[in-house]
């Protein structure tokens, strides 16, 4: 859960952009577990992304991260998702979930 504490301390401080998927695998032990909401089933995932700061230069990083077995597709080669950098690092990288969701909540019905 190192990206999401990644996300939880650049989401006040960090510099948002949209990234596109350049690549993405399954961890090779294919680890899943239940999510946040105890329902859903996430997946370990190994995502690199591209994306280009705000002075123009183009990064790669890889983010390892959990995503939702139903959201899986959304995160394909050549989907676009939103990021968020560090401005003193800018391979300091997490999924910005306020934008791009990693796991869909349940309803309380």
């Amino acid at each position: 859960m190192a990206e999401e504490k990644t996300w939880q301390a650049l989401r006040g401080q960090g510099v948002r952009a949209q990234g596109v998927v350049v690549g993405i695998s399954r961890q090779a032990n294919r680890l899943t577990k239940n999510g946040n909401y105890g329902n859903n089933e996430v997946a370990a995932t190994d995502l690199l992304l591209a994306y280009e700061d705000a002075a123009g230069n183009r990064h790669e990083v890889t983010v390892a991260t959990f995503i939702e077995l139903g959201l899986l597709a959304n995160f394909s080669v050549g989907k676009k998702i939103d990021v968020i950098y560090a401005r003193d690092a800018p391979d300091r990288v997490a999924i910005d979930r306020e934008r791009t969701p990693l796991e869909i909540p349940s309803s309380a019905y």
